[in-house]
């Protein structure tokens, strides 16, 4: 599992562009020596153009390629979800993502993680792209 929180920019047509807060909880699931299945939600926070605080919940599945090293293991992403308004009125969209990341094993089951994930809300119209730096910790054995 992961929990991750760090910088979010975004690009949201009429609501403008800027920097915003952006987190993250997954769940990794092996699939295999190479691939994650790793189903999560994401938080995105940001003042709009017009001084409106927006918030989305952002829940999305992702699928990930993950050399097997020992305890630095780097991975690339794809996925997609939906993306919900948290605050205010709004529309659900579809998102579509990318990922690339590392996860770094510190102390039995602990661990750090770093992650750049750019999403595309109502695809190909509206993108967020998040700077996430967090902990992992695993449940069950190895």
């Amino acid at each position: 599992m992961s929990l991750m929180a760090g910088l979010g920019k975004f690009d949201l047509g009429e609501s403008g562009s800027g920097n915003g807060f952006a987190a993250g909880f997954g769940i990794s699931i092996p699939s295999g020596r190479y691939f994650l299945v790793e189903p999560g939600i994401g938080f995105f926070r940001y003042t709009s153009a017009f001084g409106e605080h927006i918030a989305y919940i952002l829940p999305e599945v992702s699928l990930q390629v993950q050399a097997p090293w020992r305890s630095v293991r780097p991975y690339l992403g794809v996925g997609g979800g939906f993306s919900e308004y948290s605050s205010g009125r709004g529309t659900t969209y579809g998102t579509l993502h990318a990922a690339g990341g590392v996860r770094v094993r510190i102390a039995g089951g602990y661990g750090l993680r770093a992650e750049v994930r750019t999403r595309s809300i109502d695809p190909f119209r509206l993108t967020t792209t998040g700077f996430l730096l967090g902990f992992t910790w695993r449940v069950g054995s190895p």
